[in-house]
């Protein structure tokens, strides 16, 4: 897989805003655009690392998956550990919207809805600061805290299925 910042030219760090992105995406898009020689496989390769790239980036919960690869952190299936408890949680969450999607309970929903995007907001600002203080070093500190977070990003994943289960329901009656 490649280097979504390197192909889009930017740091590889976890602090990046969309519009960043965006910006280093259509600079990069216009030098490569597939129209401009239609017949190269290559201007459709770049073209086609280019958007994903910028999906990968654009993304906070992707980027950081990007980024913890880079940094030599443990992949979700090397690593599918979770915070203690965390578990259990999301299995108690998951009981409360189907309860809730059952009855019909709008209310309800909105409040887990709310609840989950406060949650994936929290968890972003969480992930952002274990990055900046990761150890500059290589070694046994530096690895355990690239353990750490790909602990929380698994546990952020489960957030983001909570919060796709929850914006796929059908509107309450």
């Amino acid at each position: 897989m490649s280097d979504p910042f390197r192909t889009l030219g930017l740091p590889a760090t976890f602090d990046l805003g969309g519009d960043q992105v965006e910006s280093a995406f259509l600079a990069r898009a216009a030098a490569v655009h597939p129209d401009l020689d239609p017949e190269s496989p290559e201007a459709l390769r770049l073209a086609a690392d280019l958007n994903h790239a910028r999906a990968t980036l654009a993304d906070p919960e992707t980027r950081a998956d990007a980024l913890l690869g880079l940094l030599g952190g443990p992949t979700s299936k090397a690593d599918p550990s979770l915070p203690p408890g965390f578990l259990m949680e999301v299995m108690e969450l998951r009981e409360s919207i189907d309860d809730a999607a059952a009855s019909g309970d709008a209310d309800a929903l909105a409040g887990l809805t709310k609840d989950a995007t406060d949650r994936r907001h929290a968890m972003i600002a969480h992930v952002s600061g274990m990055f900046r203080g990761l150890p500059p070093s290589p070694g046994p500190e530096r690895d355990r805290a690239l353990a750490t977070i790909r602990t929380q990003l698994n546990a952020w994943r489960y957030l983001e299925r909570m919060l796709e289960a929850l914006r796929g329901l059908p509107p309450p009656l």
